[in-house]
């Protein structure tokens, strides 16, 4: 049973529907390519965060936000949101343990996309 919190439902059918049954790999070369990118992200984010680099963690953070979006992970997206806001403001000195909520969300949300791609 697909997870409404962590991943998107009409999202989801949406790829589905712009895919078709044209390419059946499409799809797992898709979330591959972002579960991949995202945790690079997130070790991007951890490594700024300790530079307090603001400007930078800002891009990454709004980078995720997207790409979480395209797929449909929706819970990833909020929180990259949080984080975007937050580099924006220049106010890293409080982010680290909306990373770790991030960490164990994306955890959650490549459980979930692996059971969707099963």
């Amino acid at each position: 049973m697909l997870n409404q919190e962590i991943l998107d439902r009409a999202t989801l059918e949406r790829l589905r529907d712009l895919v078709g049954d044209d390419d059946p790999d499409f799809l797992n070369s898709f979330f591959g390519d972002y579960l991949t990118e995202g945790a690079a992200a997130i070790a991007e984010l951890r490594k700024l965060s300790c530079a307090r680099d603001a400007g930078t963690f800002t891009r990454v953070a709004h980078t995720l936000k997207g790409s979480s979006l395209n797929t449909g992970a929706v819970r990833v997206a909020e929180i990259a949101g949080t984080l975007e806001m937050k580099g924006k403001e220049e106010s890293l000195f409080d982010v680290d343990p909306i990373i770790e909520k991030l960490v164990s969300v994306f955890h959650t949300t490549e459980k979930e996309v692996r059971i969707l791609l099963a």
